[in-house]
């Protein structure tokens, strides 16, 4: 079974995740993170950072416990996005995408985000990002 839930700090013990290491992510927890959990395992770790009233960035940290749980994942993100909006009072939500994870290029369309264009060589790394968004109703 999926539940959201705010964050609390052991989310992250045993936490593996898909493309970056804890470390990355443990200066972004705040108030506004959330966990999803499978079966009371932590399998995603979602928050956002403010832009403008009403507009907000959006980063996932995906563990690999994720694979193979499809539909009810997307359900769970897709309820994670709904309540950050509804929370939150957003009318918008970016997200960015390394354009070579094909994986999250493919999901991404699947819980809702529009692909909007290109940020080319933009991150750390040099290579282009995919700049997805969501706008509310």
């Amino acid at each position: 079974m999926m539940e959201v839930r705010y964050f609390i700090d052991s989310d992250l013990v045993g936490f593996v995740g898909k493309h970056s290491p804890n470390s990355d992510i443990v200066p972004q927890i705040d108030e506004n993170t959330l966990t999803i959990l499978h079966d009371g395992v932590p399998i995603a770790v979602i928050g956002f950072k403010y832009w403008w009233p009403n507009v907000a960035s959006v980063w996932a940290h995906i563990s690999v416990l994720a694979e193979g749980k499809g539909i009810a994942f997307v359900r769970a993100m897709k309820r994670a996005i709904k309540f950050t909006f509804e929370e939150n009072d957003l009318r918008k939500m970016i997200t960015m995408i390394y354009s070579s994870d094909k994986e999250a290029m493919k999901w991404g369309p699947v819980v809702g985000w529009t692909m909007e264009g290109y940020l080319t060589k933009a991150s750390p790394d040099g290579s282009d990002l995919a700049i997805f968004t969501i706008t509310r109703g």
